[in-house]
């Protein structure tokens, strides 16, 4: 692969941590930044917190402010 491949594939990784972070961010704000998780492999990944979720796989009512302490179930 020559210099302007790299460049295409690095590119793309960059914008994919960039996706990635605007997400995390994003439940951040809205949620808590205890109810979610940044997984790495490969590539990293956002997965919610087993402890801060529901029967139904939702994030529990308890971490909706960030201000708020929250409360292990």
């Amino acid at each position: 692969m020559k210099g302007h491949g790299w460049w295409h594939l690095f590119s793309g990784v960059g914008a994919y941590y960039l996706i990635q972070g605007a997400m995390y961010l994003g439940v951040c704000i809205t949620t808590s930044p205890d109810a979610y998780n940044v997984k790495w492999d490969f590539l990293p990944y956002i997965v919610p917190n087993p402890k801060h979720l529901t029967a139904v796989g939702t994030v529990t009512q308890d971490v909706k402010t960030r201000d708020e302490k929250v409360v292990d179930l």
